[in-house]
């Protein structure tokens, strides 16, 4: 049997049985194909985004007072871990549930689906790191990442990973850029006029963190995955 969590909560905090919890599937990426004129095989164009997956799980109640609860907890969106998938986590959406008449007329087995985005979260991306000079992070990830990143000073600074360049106009103590929401911001206020270039990706491998201007401190956390 295995353990299943989601949201806040697991299978074990519920009279369930999980016989099944289905498979990690390598994320499919989007690309086209076209045919053109006397050139040896197709040509594909790669896009470098990937689509989500459908995973189905299979899970026994053994108390049929409990599914009002169930079904509250198997719903919506969140943050998906089994105990088969160590190390991380996936975020994802349940598309179909128990069927609570079926399972009245026959108790048995149901299925639970769920819509998997396309990566593995790794446990050691959510760890926040501070850093007060120019430093390093590898990426273990197959995959480049969407970090968030808090930068703290004040003026104009320039923060530089690898190649890519963010300036920053007129910082007042902090400003943060999550690259995963495509989102700036301090506190509860939009910073995307003091903004200035594209969303940080940090690549597989090295990744080197430089900045230039008033800077305090700068927190990181990269947000680490797998496809």
């Amino acid at each position: 049997m295995y353990n299943v969590f989601f949201k806040d909560k697991s299978t074990h905090d519920f009279p369930l049985l999980v016989t099944e919890v289905g498979r990690r599937q390598k994320a499919a990426e989007q690309i086209e194909q076209f045919e053109v004129p006397y050139r040896n095989g197709a040509l594909t164009i790669r896009s470098d985004r990937y689509d989500s997956y459908k995973r189905k799980m299979k899970m026994m109640c053994t108390d049929t007072d409990a599914i009002g609860g169930i079904n509250e907890w198997l719903d919506g969106h969140g943050i998906l871990r089994t105990d088969l998938d160590n190390g991380g986590f996936f975020i994802a959406d349940v598309i179909s549930g128990l069927d609570n008449g079926k399972y009245l007329r026959d108790i048995d087995t149901f299925s639970v689906e769920f819509s998997v985005e396309p990566f593995f979260y790794l446990d050691s991306g959510e760890i926040m790191i501070t850093s007060t000079a120019a430093f390093s992070l590898i990426n273990p990830g197959n995959i480049y990442s969407q970090p968030l990143i808090t930068v703290y000073g004040s003026g104009d600074i320039t923060l530089n990973i690898n190649s890519q360049f963010v300036q920053l106009t007129g910082v007042e103590s902090s400003i943060t850029m999550d690259s995963n929401l495509v989102s700036c911001y301090r506190d509860t206020l939009n910073m995307g006029s003091k903004m200035t270039g594209e969303y940080i990706l940090m690549d597989k491998g090295t990744n080197n963190i430089a900045w230039t201007g008033s800077v305090t401190k700068i927190e990181i956390t990269p947000r680490w995955r797998e496809k």
